[in-house]
């Protein structure tokens, strides 16, 4: 298996949802498609590590959904993210860790399994 970015940051949101109710989570997106509760788990984590705000990333993900025909509350998204940034420190730092390891230029092999290492 050749080993992408996208694969360590399908580890990463892997990991995270075992930190809430994902099944939950996952079950408001079921109509839409299959993916998109992981996609979206995995830009909140990535807003997140970037230092965007809340408000910042429910905007963009309600517009990101709307540019898909897709009607998605941004109220929904405010109470999903309320309490993210402490349920999901460690994908968090994860990520933080996996970008500066990904700018020094080493091989996204080395990445994943130092990710791995961190991530218990």
């Amino acid at each position: 298996m050749s080993i992408t970015a996208a694969t360590v940051w399908d580890d990463i949101t892997e990991h995270a949802k075992s930190r809430f109710d994902y099944a939950a989570f996952e079950s408001v997106f079921r109509q839409f498609d299959i993916k998109m509760a992981e996609n979206i788990l995995f830009l909140v984590i990535q807003g997140l590590a970037l230092g965007d705000s809340k408000k910042v990333i429910a905007s963009e993900l309600h517009r990101e959904a709307l540019s898909l025909g897709l009607k998605l509350d941004e109220r929904f998204i405010a109470e999903f993210l309320e309490c993210k940034d402490q349920e999901l420190a460690q994908e968090i730092e994860e990520v933080r860790f996996a970008r500066s390891m990904l700018e020094q230029g080493m091989r996204l092999s080395a990445v994943r399994e130092a990710v791995a290492r961190i991530s218990g």
